[in-house]
């Protein structure tokens, strides 16, 4: 038996962490909830004129946008802001081949979550000076960093992030 995550619950604990955090669109039967048939990145943008600077740990707030949107992918800003720092593995495009070759094969042990492509997520303490979120910063490997976001599992449990 599966059962449905409560989305609100996970924001409040990735909220509780310290992690600001917002609401994204969702995948719909027929497309991203955000209507559009051509959607270039269904399900992982914000459903929030702000995006990434309106994400918060403010509670209330927190509340009132699950209310709205009670089924809301969460985003939770890295960089600064939040005080982590991803590293988004994607195997389809070599990331694992790039983490192999230029980590001898792993990172250090830090918290770690599933990615949608069947890679992973690495969360590491934001080293406290500016940090470019860089696409391919190596073959299939993303780097996360200030004023960016990544998509969170849904669950907000320290399990995953563990």
């Amino acid at each position: 038996m599966t059962t449905t995550p409560n989305m609100l619950e996970a924001a409040l604990s990735y909220a509780e962490r310290g992690w600001p955090v917002f609401p994204c669109h969702t995948n719909s039967s027929e497309a991203c909830s955000c209507g559009k048939q051509d959607c270039s990145s269904p399900a992982k943008h914000p459903r929030v004129a702000k995006g990434v600077l309106a994400a918060t740990t403010d509670v209330s707030q927190i509340r009132k946008w699950w209310k709205l949107w009670p089924d809301a992918n969460i985003g939770i800003a890295t960089g600064a802001k939040s005080g982590i720092v991803v590293i988004d593995i994607d195997p389809r495009h070599g990331g694992e081949e790039s983490l192999a070759e230029f980590f001898h094969g792993a990172l250090p042990r830090t918290p770690t979550a599933l990615n949608g492509s069947g890679g992973a997520r690495y969360f590491f303490a934001h080293p406290g000076r500016n940090v470019r979120s860089r696409v391919n910063v190596l073959r299939g490997i993303d780097v996360h960093g200030d004023g960016d976001y990544v998509l969170a599992p849904s669950h907000g449990s320290t399990e995953e992030l563990a």
